[in-house]
């Protein structure tokens, strides 16, 4: 229980702390995307600064709830900082994405939730991490980063936003397995903790994953682009979960159809937003001092 109430906090921050990145963020443009000099420019803002304490205390929360719960009970309600951040940027901006983009995003969340519910797995008996996996899941996430980041620059609209949506969401799943790691070294002490190598990657990834979310602020297309890391990063975290951290999926019964009913719902609700014209309406700003 304790896992589901910190992973709900952790929703909400996530989502408050994402909306108020967004609103900097934007006003950047894309050619600059990619880059740290879009982290010091940023730090300059108030707001993002705000955004990012906020985030940061999600990252707590989450922290605390992977530390009470398996990766597939805390990721579908983190996930729903989706509808969090796309509520607080639509009253922020006056601007309502209508009921038709509602339905759809949260068709995605929803599906999402589904799908990790449905498929959800037993916590291993173990709390040793299989490193020879996890470091072939990293060299091949890096090879996909590298491709999403390429797409990204050369592409534009939606082919770009889903490009830089599906790069956050890899990464953002990494540093969720790397931060369960690194609580269950932690668990064993501090000290053990002090010499994994878990909570370093961790910090390492955090990072990464700071400059390819804001790249999705940058890209200007929020409502489709935030949806595709949402799924990404939920599908990768439970296949990573099961890779690394020896989950094991729960499919008996009717829990098989629901997962792959999410699923089928998640991305009706990606593909009826990629066609969306409140999708495509980008934001083409210039980086100012």
């Amino acid at each position: 229980m304790s896992s589901i109430w910190l992973s709900s906090l952790a929703a909400i921050a996530f989502g408050t702390g994402m909306a108020l990145q967004l609103r900097d963020a934007r006003r950047i443009s894309f050619d600059h995307a990619f880059r740290i000099r879009v982290i010091s420019h940023l730090a300059a803002k108030p707001i993002w600064l705000v955004g990012v304490a906020v985030s940061g205390i999600g990252f707590l929360l989450q922290l605390g709830a992977l530390d009470h719960g398996s990766v597939v009970t805390v990721q579908p309600i983190v996930g729903t900082a989706l509808i969090v951040c796309l509520a607080i940027t639509a009253w922020s901006d006056r601007a309502p994405l209508g009921w038709r983009t509602w339905r759809a995003v949260i068709a995605v969340a929803g599906g999402v939730a589904l799908f990790l519910t449905a498929g959800n797995t037993s916590r291993a008996g173990t709390t040793i991490v299989a490193p020879r996996p996890l470091g072939a899941a990293t060299a091949v996430l890096l090879v996909v980063l590298g491709i999403c980041v390429s797409e990204a620059r050369h592409k534009h609209g939606a082919r770009r936003a889903a490009a830089v949506g599906l790069a956050a969401g890899l990464a953002n799943a990494l540093v969720a397995v790397l931060v369960r790691a690194g609580a269950d070294a932690l668990g064993h002490g501090v000290r053990v903790a002090a010499d994994s190598p878990y909570p370093y990657a961790a910090v390492v990834a955090s990072g990464v994953a700071v400059i390819l979310v804001q790249a999705i602020y940058q890209a200007g297309q929020p409502t489709l682009s935030l949806p595709i890391a949402i799924f990404t990063e939920s599908a990768a975290s439970v296949a990573l979960a099961l890779l690394v951290l020896h989950e094991r999926p729960i499919l008996a019964g009717t829990r098989g159809t629901g997962a792959v009913g999410g699923l089928v719902i998640a991305a009706c609700g990606l593909a009826y937003l990629a066609k969306s014209h409140a999708a495509a309406r980008a934001v083409r700003p210039s980086l100012t001092g």
